[in-house]
């Protein structure tokens, strides 16, 4: 809680962006698959990383936890389950955005450079890290078994579609930043286009002065 306080207000607390990545964590949790190992598949990962690449460890840490306690209503994990889980998803985002943030203020590289997407894939798979230490090591507790017999049953499983993820992420990443028309631009422009052409038909004007014509698109 510390650690995420001291590093709330160095995040974007870009509420839109926020609120997109959240419901997409909820929902991709809440309609998850398991896999035969009883491990759950979700695309709530690749919100979170884009949180912590975005806006930052403490607001995909506050994603994270709201993933799971909402999460929750759909998996009714015990409550040992559900704190580890609780614990797991505040922990890796907030570390994965903290971890991000400081290589990208350290290397200096901008969303121009390949260097910056090659950060966004080490900090996917060092948050899958961290994210699965948490997991296996209070399994083991639980079961008694090891850490590498958690790594076979709970990695190898999903590590093609984890590794896909973390291209997705990479991919996504580029287009939010550096679309072939910048997609961020491109949208305000439209919007804002769209609302002077509502505006221009409701009261009749062209971008001459009054029409006297027929509208032309």
């Amino acid at each position: 809680m510390v650690v995420g306080a001291l590093a709330g207000p160095d995040a974007d607390w870009n509420l839109g962006l926020f609120f997109v990545l959240l419901v997409f964590s909820v929902l991709s949790d809440v309609t998850a698959a398991d896999t035969s190992s009883n491990v759950k598949i979700s695309g709530s990962f690749l919100s979170l990383v884009l949180a912590m690449v975005f806006l930052g460890g403490a607001p995909a840490a506050l994603i994270g936890i709201v993933t799971i306690l909402v999460g929750w209503f759909r998996w009714r994990d015990p409550s040992y389950f559900l704190l580890n889980n609780i614990l797991a998803y505040a922990w890796f985002p907030l570390i994965g955005g903290i971890a991000f943030d400081a290589a990208h203020e350290g290397t200096g590289v901008g969303h121009k450079d390949g260097v910056f997407y090659l950060l966004v894939f080490i900090t996917f798979m060092v948050a899958l890290t961290v994210n699965f230490l948490i997991i296996a090591l209070h399994r083991c507790h639980l079961d008694g078994k090891s850490l590498m017999d958690k790594v076979r049953k709970l990695v190898i499983p999903v590590l093609p579609s984890e590794l896909a993820a973390a291209l997705l992420a990479v991919g996504i990443a580029y287009l939010y930043l550096k679309g072939p028309t910048n997609l961020r631009l491109e949208l305000k422009y439209r919007m804002t286009k769209w609302r002077m052409d509502r505006m221009r038909r409701k009261f009749g004007v062209h971008q001459g002065g009054r029409r006297d014509k027929p509208w032309v698109h």
